[in-house]
């Protein structure tokens, strides 16, 4: 949910305005009120699934569109330290899977 946030400020930056995407309003919301929500919506087996397999077959994919953000967090001096974390986690587990 943070790093979403971080990729939502980075758009502000750009003069993009997330909040017109109704999609983007989930993110924006305190997240006492946000993660059990997007717990509830994600949490579904077909959408779990679907996201194991775009993080098994695409972790190339991720990492580059990860290092696009943070490089545009970078360029518009936005701190991305969950971003970060993310991409570090998802090229470990890759690794990890690789072995």
């Amino acid at each position: 949910m943070k790093a979403i946030r971080e990729g939502l400020a980075i758009c502000k930056k750009m003069g993009i305005n997330p909040k017109t995407e109704k999609a983007n309003r989930l993110y924006l919301l305190p997240l006492f009120i946000s993660v059990p929500i997007a717990k509830k919506i994600y949490g579904n087996d077909a959408l779990q699934r679907m996201f194991d397999g775009h993080i098994n077959h695409s972790p190339a994919e991720i990492r580059q569109m990860i290092d696009d953000i943070i490089n545009s967090g970078v360029k518009y001096a936005v701190t991305t330290p969950n971003l970060a974390q993310l991409k570090s986690y998802i090229s470990s587990n890759q690794t990890n899977k690789s072995k």
